[in-house]
């Protein structure tokens, strides 16, 4: 069944969230079990996150370009802030209770993958709180070894969060500028092309480097950005019909299968000589199949089915706290990963009903404030079309 307009217009495509419940999924499993056996699952799904965000963010700064005549990077930033940081600071101010009424307990530092805990000091826990809310987590996890968390800081899981966070300060502007040059797409293609060798060419400095480095994970972020510019451009639409799109995504599923074996691989080098390259152009392909087809049947319908849409849209506050529920439920044997779930999926649905969605809906209520008309009779004014507002990631 083919869609009714040209799916490169299209605003919402609901097997995105579905993909996201999958992606998050796979993390919690991983963080869950701490087993060697889920850390492809892991590493795969926070690459395929990275290219799905640098899809969207370039497709919506790209449509507003092409609506409006330009890019108002402060309600970029704002809408950014609005979706992430409210959040963030609830996880982050009970967390911080919750760390310095029990810093002395094991419990609340035995994070998966590490060792049994200690004690907390003070000033780890702020050290911790000011990495996060100033989004360099990654940075300190690239420099800084943990002993009490073999390599682990408390809220380590929050990296990829710093990564994403960093990249939208840059892609902003950027964005500005590549909208105002000849060839836009090709300039994100090459940039897309070069980060793909980042994490090779620096792999000597370490492997907490390349694994935490903003740099060394533009990879994927670049990849999907520059199949949303694509994308949003038409040149990409021919899929819609195409019957090669269904093999663009069996062979990037495949692709990510061999990625995630390529994380588990026992040379350490592999994952970024091979996992990591190519994972992030099979979560390329897995994005830009998704885009074209329509959510009637197939894996996308079954990924636009109301349960996936739900817990994709609650993604981000499941990312947030089930590292952390994991952590303080983790000593508890058997009863952990059941407690863990529940406790995740009941925290996620509170902070989506009651943080996220009226944050931004009260944040879609705010209107720059109109300009004072001119005394003098005012020249005849073009009008614009103005776009129907694209939803939030």
């Amino acid at each position: 069944m083919q869609s009714a307009f040209p799916l490169h217009r299209r605003r919402y495509v609901s097997s995105f969230d579905g993909l996201r419940a999958v992606l998050v999924a796979g993390v919690l499993l991983y963080h869950l079990t701490g087993a060697q056996l889920f850390t492809a699952t892991g590493e795969v799904a926070v690459i395929a996150f990275f290219a799905l965000s640098g899809f969207l963010i370039t497709f919506l700064l790209l449509d507003e370009q092409r609506a409006r005549g330009r890019i108002d990077l402060r309600a970029f930033f704002r809408r950014r802030a609005v979706r992430l940081v409210p959040a963030l600071v609830l996880l982050l101010g009970v967390w911080a209770v919750v760390a310095l009424a029990f810093r002395r307990a094991p419990w609340i530092t035995a994070v998966p993958g590490g060792g049994p805990g200690g004690p907390m000091a003070v000033s780890t826990v702020a050290e911790t709180v000011g990495a996060a809310l100033a989004y360099v987590t990654n940075w300190l996890d690239a420099f800084v070894q943990y002993n009490l968390w073999t390599g682990y800081s408390p809220l380590g899981h929050l990296w990829s969060l710093a990564v994403e966070e960093q990249f939208y300060l840059v892609w902003g502007p950027a964005m500005m500028l590549l909208c105002r040059v000849r060839r836009g797409g090709w300039w994100i293609t090459a940039l897309a092309l070069a980060a793909l060798a980042e994490p090779v060419l620096l792999y000597g400095e370490g492997t907490n480097r390349v694994y935490f480095g903003t740099d060394t994970r533009m990879s994927a972020l670049l990849v999907g950005a520059a199949l949303g510019w694509w994308w949003r451009s038409g040149r990409l639409a021919r899929l819609e019909r195409s019957a090669a799109t269904p093999w663009i995504g069996l062979v990037s599923v495949a692709g990510l299968v061999v990625a995630g074996m390529g994380f588990r691989h026992p040379t350490v080098a592999w994952q970024w000589t091979g996992g990591i390259v190519l994972a992030s152009l099979a979560s390329g392909g897995i994005v830009t199949y998704l885009a074209n087809r329509s959510t009637v049947g197939g894996v996308p319908g079954l990924l636009g089915r109301p349960a996936m849409v739900w817990l994709g849209q609650r993604s981000y506050a499941v990312y947030l706290w089930g590292y952390v529920f994991n952590t303080w439920f983790r000593s508890l044997g058997p009863l952990a990963a059941p407690l863990v779930v529940a406790c995740t999926l009941v925290t996620a649905e509170a902070s989506y009903r009651l943080v996220e969605q009226p944050l931004r809906a009260r944040g879609r209520r705010v209107r720059a404030p109109a300009r004072p008309r001119p005394v003098v009779a005012p020249a005849p004014v073009e009008v614009l079309p103005v776009a129907t507002p694209a939803p939030e990631l």
